[in-house]
């Protein structure tokens, strides 16, 4: 038995071909079988890229924890020598506040990061169902005909 892929621009096949008698001096016959696996690859495809994805938003997770410490101590560093610097010097003092405003945007980068990264329970909003169901119709055309005969079934 021979097992093939054949990659085509539109359709990816498993293909099995089989040697059928032969034997006593007669020719043998084949047989072949080609299952169409398009879709079950790209549903592969479309998981791998998924379970990346969660793994770096993990990674993203770990990093931004670890950057909050260093950031906390460069705040209370800056909060500090705002406090016990009387009259700092004007490049001090600018750069004091670069420091801080710095800080903050780190601060709110790893924070959208994070909420980016955790994970969260389904939220409930309201919809228009008609849109909802155009926007469906799109994407799958057996759904006009399904819902076409469930429209005149309930009439």
């Amino acid at each position: 038995m021979k097992e093939t892929k054949k990659m085509s621009k539109k359709k990816l096949t498993h293909e099995r071909a089989c040697v059928i008698g032969g034997s006593s001096g007669k020719l043998p016959s084949f047989t072949t079988l080609a299952k169409d696996i398009t879709e079950r690859k790209q549903m592969d495809e479309k998981l791998r890229r998924q379970e990346k994805l969660a793994v770096m938003g993990q990674l993203a997770g770990g990093v931004g924890h670890e950057l909050r410490n260093p950031l906390g101590v460069i705040k209370n560093a800056v909060y500090f020598l705002n406090r016990v610097l009387e009259e700092p010097e004007p490049e001090v003092k600018e750069t004091l506040e670069i420091l801080d405003k710095e800080v903050d945007n780190s601060e709110r980068i790893i924070r959208n990061l994070l909420d980016f990264a955790r994970a969260r329970p389904p939220s409930w909003r309201k919809v228009d169902v008609n849109d909802a169901r155009a926007r469906s119709v799109k994407f799958k055309p057996s759904l006009v005909e399904f819902a076409r005969s469930r429209a005149k079934n309930s009439h």
